[in-house]
């Protein structure tokens, strides 16, 4: 008896890769189908992918390809919460490529099944998500989704502008300021659709939407080129600017905000010079390092609380006002540092606020 049990799980244990195998190539079976359903083409052959990351990295790529990820991602929600009880994919153990390979099937044969109106929902997807570029939240290293590079685009071109909210974008931007890129980041989407607003809607090849957003279960640092089809898409209905965490930390607003109490609170034992030699050290190697720049920021955020200039006194409590009371906007001014510092940016601002916190890390401000 003892030696027909472990037969069995000897077995077991030598056909799983067979298993593993055959949902993987049931999955790109299903992608193809996709694909041809899609453009009413035949999805090219693969070479025989090998490997357990291999095959990860390929069921990764089909799914992005065919903007089947938002539903794949909610398949895996699901089925971890039926088997393990948690409520996210993030804290069960590691995605598998069968895991991912039972999803796509899935996906897929709810895709296929709905036909014409289900083919719309992923046109439109790919249009929302069309012209986009991921990067990893730590490093910036690109992920391989996406056609372009679009933070090396911008910090290759001669300036980059980043908008505030009470400020106009100039006219005809691909024009008269060609070689300028011009950023929106989060702090613009407070009180309308960003897409509808008069310097956006028309999209143009040098405009930018910056953010965080969610990828296959991954927090990541999201840039979109706001061309014309792109908006066109965003305005049917209201898009937001990613943003699966808040933009300047990975945290919730009041978490943040608590931190940032809590630096203005020690600055006042520590003094100014404190901060601003903090700033200074963390400021010549910021460009796209994302977590570096939360810091200065937070800094920045703390060095404004504690102004004591007597012109500035209305603001300064009036950014109090929106820090104790948790405001939606309270970290609007910190996120428009951030998103500058991470892209050796100036800011187009009227915001004394932002224009006092930017002197305080060499960030330059301008109007047109």
């Amino acid at each position: 008896m003892h030696d027909k049990f472990e037969g069995i799980r000897q077995e077991d244990h030598l056909t799983e890769p067979m298993k593993s195998c055959n949902r993987f190539e049931e999955a790109v079976e299903t992608l193809g189908k996709l694909y041809t359903s899609r453009t009413g083409k035949t999805r090219l052959a693969i070479e025989h992918v090998g490997s357990e990351e291999g095959r990860l990295q390929f069921l990764r790529q089909g799914v992005h390809e065919e903007k089947i990820w938002q539903f794949v991602v909610q398949y895996l929600k699901v089925r971890t919460f039926k088997e393990t009880g948690l409520l996210s994919v993030e804290a069960a153990p590691r995605i598998h490529s069968d895991d991912l390979a039972d999803a796509v099937i899935k996906t897929g044969e709810m895709i296929l099944a709905g036909s014409q109106e289900a083919e719309a929902i992923r046109r439109h997807i790919a249009d929302l998500q069309d012209c986009s570029a991921y990067y990893d939240i730590k490093t910036s290293k690109r992920f391989p989704y996406g056609e372009q590079d679009l933070l090396q685009t911008i910090l290759g071109m001669k300036q980059r502008i980043i908008w505030d909210t009470n400020s106009r974008l100039p006219a005809h931007l691909d024009q008269e300021h060609g070689n300028t890129a011009f950023i929106v980041g989060q702090t613009i989407d407070r009180e309308e659709n960003f897409a509808n607003r008069r310097g956006i809607r028309n999209g143009y090849n040098n405009l930018f939407s910056f953010g965080v957003s969610e990828l296959f279960l991954r927090k990541c640092l999201h840039i979109q080129r706001l061309q014309r089809q792109v908006v066109a898409a965003q305005r049917r209905p209201h898009i937001k600017i990613p943003h699966g965490i808040l933009h300047c930390s990975p945290v919730s607003n009041w978490q943040e905000i608590q931190v940032i109490l809590a630096i203005t609170q020690w600055s006042k034992l520590w003094g100014k010079e404190y901060l601003l030699a903090d700033i200074l050290e963390h400021r010549q190697h910021c460009v796209r390092s994302y977590e570096r720049c939360i810091l200065i920021a937070r800094n920045c955020a703390a060095m404004l609380l504690n102004e004591d200039a007597p012109e500035l006194k209305h603001l300064v409590g009036n950014e109090w006002k929106k820090f104790l009371g948790n405001h939606p906007n309270a970290l609007g001014d910190t996120m428009l540092i951030h998103n500058a510092l991470f892209f050796d940016a100036k800011i187009l601002t009227e915001d004394k606020g932002v224009k006092r916190m930017a002197t305080y890390c060499g960030v330059k401000c301008l109007q047109f």
